[in-house]
């Protein structure tokens, strides 16, 4: 007589797993909603990974988010260090390009910048 093997302990896994684009702005299209993203991630390819109520984003073997799921349709499901670092990284950017234009107008701008930069 055959005895019937018992269930195991773990449930299967189930998840959901889709590589996704990140295009130029730092959120991730699935399932009809952008979930946000590390903006050092943009033009790249990651793999979301979604169960019943959770969405993980990861690069390989890292995990760049995890977010709740969403099952309305045009969510914007962010993490809110996610966007902080972008404008972070957007306020540093402005002030170099400001600078970045004087120097081809007076050719000791540079100097002058530094000589000021150590002042602060």
């Amino acid at each position: 007589m055959r005895s019937i093997r018992p269930a195991h302990a773990e449930p299967f896994p189930s998840e959901q797993r889709q590589e996704v684009k990140v295009d130029e702005t730092p959120y991730v299209r699935f399932d009809l909603n952008d979930y946000s993203v590390p903006h050092t991630h943009v033009r790249s390819t990651v793999t979301v990974l979604a169960t019943g109520d959770g969405v993980r984003i990861v690069d390989g073997q890292h995990l760049l988010a995890h977010h709740r799921r969403s099952y309305d349709a045009g969510e914007q499901v962010e993490i809110r260090a996610h966007i902080e670092a972008l404008a972070a990284h957007k306020r540093a950017s402005s002030t170099h390009r400001a600078q970045d234009r004087l120097h081809p107008a007076a050719a000791n701008a540079k100097t002058l910048f530094l000589q000021v930069e150590k002042l602060y």
